[in-house]
C-alpha cells in the first residue's frame, strides 16, 4: 500500500471525505493495515478537573491527569473468511494513563454506537460505508474537527 493510496482520501471537504474514505477502505487497503486520523490539538484543557477512572480513584477522589497528546481514531483492517473487517479505536488514555477523552466525549461516542472499554472505545463492522459514516460523524460531532484538512493522517 502506497502513500498514493492514502492520497485518494479527499481532505478537501466533508462531502468528498466520506465517499473517498469508503472507496479507500473498499479498494485500496489490505488486511493488517492501520489507518490513523488525529486532530490538531487536545480535546481537554490542561486545567480540566476530572476524577481519574476506576472505582478506587473515585472513592479517593483522585484527580485525573490530562494528556497533552492529540486524540484520534485508528482503523485496524483484518481479514476473516476472505472478507475485510474493520475495527475503529478511539483511545481514552495515552501510554502514561493520562486522559485523552473526557466523560462527555465517551458518552457522545457511545451514543453514536461506539463500545466503551476501559482504555478505548471501539466500533467494529464489515461495512466500509458504515465505518466511514461513523468516523465522519465522530470527527465532526465529538472531536470537533471543522474541516477534514485539519486532520492528520497516518498509514502503517
Amino acid at each position: 500500500m502506497s502513500e498514493k493510496a492514502v492520497d485518494s482520501i479527499d481532505l478537501g471537504s466533508w462531502a468528498r471525505f466520506t465517499p473517498s474514505l469508503v472507496s479507500f477502505l473498499s479498494n485500496d487497503v489490505d488486511a493488517g493495515a492501520r489507518l490513523v486520523f488525529y486532530v490538531g490539538q487536545p480535546l481537554l484543557e490542561p486545567d480540566t478537573q476530572l476524577t481519574a477512572p476506576g472505582l478506587a480513584n473515585k472513592l479517593l477522589r483522585r484527580k485525573a491527569k490530562i494528556s497533552s497528546d492529540k486524540p484520534g481514531i485508528a482503523v485496524l483492517v483484518d481479514q476473516t473468511q476472505g472478507a475485510l473487517s474493520y475495527t475503529a479505536l478511539a483511545p481514552r488514555v495515552d501510554g502514561l494513563e493520562q486522559l485523552l477523552l473526557g466523560p462527555a466525549h465517551v458518552m457522545q461516542l457511545a451514543l453514536l454506537g461506539w463500545d466503551a472499554q476501559p482504555n478505548a472505545l471501539t466500533f467494529k463492522t464489515t461495512d466500509a460505508a458504515k465505518l466511514a459514516e461513523i468516523i465522519t460523524r465522530s470527527l465532526l460531532e465529538v472531536f470537533k474537527v471543522s474541516h477534514p484538512a485539519d486532520l492528520g493522517l497516518d498509514l502503517a
